[in-house]
């Protein structure tokens, strides 16, 4: 029904026999717009934080996010000086928090949790099957996540598994930065897009600490000798590389369970990555020596998990 179809329903089919037809068709307009806005926006309680209004109703927060990513917090918090406000998204709402002393508070409050925020996002950004889905869904979805999230991953990143990690990686990334040097000290090495030199030396020595060189998915497809400078300068990452920092770069929008269609970047991104692993994870390489800790006993968990393929692990 278009505004101009309100006159007739209401039997003022001609402006000229009444001129106020207009305006009173645009008021109907109006207050039905009103209607559906009110019902469907989420309800704030009076002793939730502020409220920042969204400037197009529902989606206003969303595109910010999008676009501006992390920072659209800080783009907020210096328009409204707020400490801590409540921003309606679609038919809910999310809680942000700037003052120290509160997200403290947050963080200490055992009745604040992030599982069903995993749960209702997850499936989206990565992509996992059906099987793994229902699993999430059902009533051990909870426990898992927490589990897996909250328990166990913590103690991955710490200890010794931390420190053979951390040694690791700052013994590659030595070596890479040495390699500037060239054969003697008076030697020049022209480096055309730091930016993206220091990218690409930081994914290859993260990557290899974390799945092992021999093995690494990220070095599969470089032109040339994954570790030489050449490849560096070059910018010739990989193709999971790459597609790594498309997808960093796009992750927020798979959030949103879009189809493929609006999110086709990302899509397209995350397969490449999960062509890429899928192949590690088969081989059970994760299982080597050379893998890291976070790597092999996250892989161990989740294939304890029901429902969980090969796939869903990568």
């Amino acid at each position: 029904m278009a505004i101009h179809d309100i006159p007739r329903l209401l039997g003022l089919n001609s402006t000229a026999q009444n001129p106020m037809a207009v305006p009173i068709a645009m008021a109907i307009a109006g207050f039905l717009a009103w209607l559906i806005v009110s019902s469907l926006s989420p309800r704030v309680d009076p002793r939730e934080p502020p409220l920042i209004q969204p400037r197009i109703p529902f989606i206003s927060h969303i595109l910010g996010l999008i676009r501006h990513k992390a920072g659209y917090h800080n783009i907020l918090f210096r328009a409204t000086r707020q400490p801590i406000a409540t921003l309606p998204m679609m038919t809910g709402k999310m809680y942000a928090v700037w003052d120290p002393t509160l997200v403290a508070a947050c963080l200490r409050n055992k009745a604040l949790s992030t599982v069903p925020g995993i749960l209702a996002t997850a499936p989206a950004m990565t992509g996992i099957s059906n099987a793994a889905r229902e699993a999430l869904r059902g009533p051990q979805g909870p426990e898992l996540t927490e589990r897996l999230v909250v328990h166990e991953m913590p103690k991955m990143l710490q200890g010794e598994d931390l420190h053979k990690l951390q040694e690791d990686w700052l013994g590659r990334l030595a070596e890479e930065v040495t390699a500037i040097a060239g054969p003697d000290s008076t030697s020049v090495t022209s480096i055309p897009n730091t930016y993206l030199w220091m990218r690409s030396v930081f994914t290859k020595v993260t990557t290899d600490a974390l799945y092992g060189e021999e093995h690494n998915p990220f070095a599969a497809g470089t032109a040339s000798q994954p570790g030489t400078l050449k490849s560096h300068l070059q910018q010739e990452d990989s193709e999971p590389a790459l597609a790594f920092w498309v997808l960093e770069s796009t992750l927020l929008t798979l959030t949103l369970g879009l189809p493929s269609f609006f999110t086709r970047t990302a899509h397209r991104a995350r397969e490449t990555l999960v062509a890429a692993l899928k192949p590690y994870y088969l081989a059970e390489h994760d299982r080597g020596p050379d893998a890291s800790g976070f790597v092999r006993r996250r892989a161990a968990l989740m294939r304890d998990f029901p429902g969980f393929s090969t796939e869903d692990v990568a």
